[in-house]
């Protein structure tokens, strides 16, 4: 029989270990806590910094958008006083068509003559837009424009309800605003509208 004091010794031992392993597997523990939090700080950090950098980025490329905006801008300005200063040839000076009120005298489409014009339908001292500032710099923009206003004319002469007709030029002018911001963008639709007015004047398209 072991005595009370070999009792004790045995009973002490295996608190001890005990005590031991829990304070171990508490130590081990509180470290894999600390390696997560390191871990989430770190990942914190690294999507914080990937933010930073896509948002230097993107006011690296809105700087850059602008200054090509001003440029083409400034070449458009330059480009309208050169054309204002040049003398324009008598056979460059606006064709003058009869409002839809008067007699219009119905051209086919495959006789309509080019448009020489360097110049566009409107006034390019007063273009706001990107595409009207682009226009202008641009002859070959410019005389499809001309062209393109007297096909609408013509057009317009011959539609029966010509508040749906200019309705429906309004909604192609805001869709080529709100879509073209470059040249090729603009000839398509110059090339496009020219077709769909052509087909108009030519019957082969219903007029509103």
């Amino acid at each position: 029989m072991l005595s009370n004091k070999w009792k004790s010794t045995i009973v002490i031992g295996i608190i001890v270990s005990t005590l031991v392993a829990v304070t171990v597997e508490k130590i081990d523990h509180a470290h894999k806590l600390e390696l997560l939090e390191q871990e989430r700080v770190k990942k914190a950090e690294e999507l914080k910094q990937a933010i930073e950098r896509q948002r230097q980025e993107q006011i690296r490329l809105s700087k850059e958008r602008e200054h090509r905006f001003d440029e083409q801008i400034k070449l458009a300005k330059e480009k309208q006083r050169e054309l204002e200063a040049k003398p324009e040839p008598e056979a460059q000076k606006p064709i003058e068509i009869a409002p839809p009120s008067q007699a219009t005298v119905t051209i086919p489409p495959n006789q309509i003559s080019p448009v020489t014009s360097s110049k566009p339908s409107f006034d390019c001292s007063r273009a706001r837009s990107r595409s009207e500032i682009i226009i202008c710099s641009d002859a070959e923009l410019a005389r499809l424009d001309v062209e393109l206003s007297m096909l609408y004319r013509q057009a317009l002469s011959l539609a029966s309800d010509k508040a749906a007709f200019k309705k429906t030029n309004v909604d192609e002018w805001k869709r080529r605003e709100a879509t073209c911001f470059d040249r090729d963008c603009l000839r398509a639709w110059y090339v496009n509208r020219r077709e769909q007015l052509r087909g108009v004047i030519a019957g082969q398209v219903p007029i509103n």
